[in-house]
């Protein structure tokens, strides 16, 4: 199954065949987690998220058109659901707690592990659009086409949300972190 291509992949596995599909999970659960915690920025639950967009994934195949690759679909699947997840935990979130996790980032040391905990930080603070264009683009490293198709926007909207998105965390960054800090980390 391992020299198989996607394609061919998804063919067998519309057809029933779970193994075929076990191997696309393997192939793409690494890419999966990490876009789960990037944008959730939560360890603890990536077993269950990921999880879920399998099952989910599996349950669409059948309506699977191969208008895009099987992985910017997959992507598209994880997106849609991380974004439902942090709707509700902002809804959930005290603001005073976010306040204290800010207060506590400030007071770190300055090494270069702890700057990049603020930057995720800041990339978390963003709108969940924003969030997801960096982390595809910066983190994940796909194309603005593919991006444009995971988000559901054209290529334009894709370039645009993507500029704004380093514009605002630049912003951000500026504010609260001071930009001399954290230059290098971007």
């Amino acid at each position: 199954m391992k020299e198989l291509k996607d394609e061919e992949l998804v063919l067998l596995s519309q057809k029933g065949d779970k193994q075929a599909f076990g191997e696309l999970i393997e192939r793409y659960k690494g890419m999966i987690f990490t876009m789960i915690n990037r944008i959730l920025g939560d360890p603890s639950i990536a077993d269950d998220v990921a999880q879920d967009v399998f099952i989910r994934a599996y349950k669409a195949l059948p309506r699977f058109r191969k208008e895009a690759k099987f992985s910017t679909w997959l992507h598209r699947i994880c997106y849609n659901l991380c974004i439902t997840i942090v709707k509700k935990r902002r809804k959930e979130v005290d603001l005073s707690y976010r306040m204290e996790q800010y207060q506590n980032s400030i007071e770190m040391a300055y090494e270069r592990k702890e700057i990049q905990e603020k930057v995720r930080w800041l990339i978390s603070e963003l709108s969940p659009v924003y969030s997801s264009a960096i982390t595809l683009r910066h983190i994940h490293g796909l194309s603005y086409k593919e991006i444009s198709e995971i988000l559901g926007q054209p290529l334009g909207t894709t370039k645009s949300t993507i500029l704004r998105a380093r514009e605002q965390l630049k912003k951000l960054a500026l504010e609260k972190i001071g930009w001399d800090v954290i230059k290098e980390v971007l």
